[in-house]
């Protein structure tokens, strides 16, 4: 194990990138889900998160829908919040917070009360109303989400990176990219 945890040290420090998530975990999407499991995931990712950071690589967790299922007395999300090491950072996705009926910038409030710098990053994506009450993606700035309320969460939260993304959608990737990051300058990102 130290040998692939040096591996992934000298392969982030070489890119200069000191922050990486994890995108969800084994047994988070499927049907059997517990509580106690992301419980147990906690615990299990909590030192090799600490371990990392004391190298300078930081390790954080990369929501989905799922985190904010309701099971026993807490949202899956709450649970990793509470009882992840404050090593660990959590990277929100705010279309997948909306996916999921939440509201990105009170989630976004919340992971930044629980601990000093567990917010570095953020995923913005925007979601668009479809007929047949479908949801899609699309860039950011160009459909429902509420752009002034989350980036300032961010703003308060001392996010350093926004990271436009977008897993699906009707245009071209770069000329999507090019209306987020245009929206985004409009609303006062630089």
């Amino acid at each position: 194990k130290m040998r692939d945890t040096e591996a992934c040290v000298a392969y982030h420090q070489a890119l200069g990138c000191k922050y990486t998530a994890l995108g969800s975990f084994k047994g988070a999407w499927e049907g059997d889900t517990t509580t106690q499991m992301f419980r147990d995931f906690a615990k299990e990712f909590s030192p090799i998160a600490k371990a990392l950071a004391a190298k300078g690589v930081y390790v954080g967790y990369h929501n989905h829908a799922a985190e904010l299922t309701r099971l026993d007395d807490k949202r899956w999300l709450d649970v990793l919040i509470d009882e992840c090491d404050e090593s660990v950072w959590f990277e929100i996705d705010t279309y997948w917070i909306t996916a999921g009926g939440g509201d990105p910038a009170a989630w976004i409030d919340k992971v930044a009360a629980s601990g000093k710098n567990r917010i570095p990053c953020v995923h913005l994506k925007d979601m668009d109303l479809v007929p047949v009450q479908k949801q899609r993606m699309c860039e950011v700035g160009s459909g429902n989400l509420n752009w002034p309320r989350i980036l300032e969460a961010c703003r308060k939260a001392n996010v350093q990176w926004y990271l436009v993304e977008r897993d699906s959608g009707v245009l071209d990737p770069f000329d999507s990219l090019k209306i987020s990051l245009e929206n985004l300058h409009e609303m006062g990102v630089k």
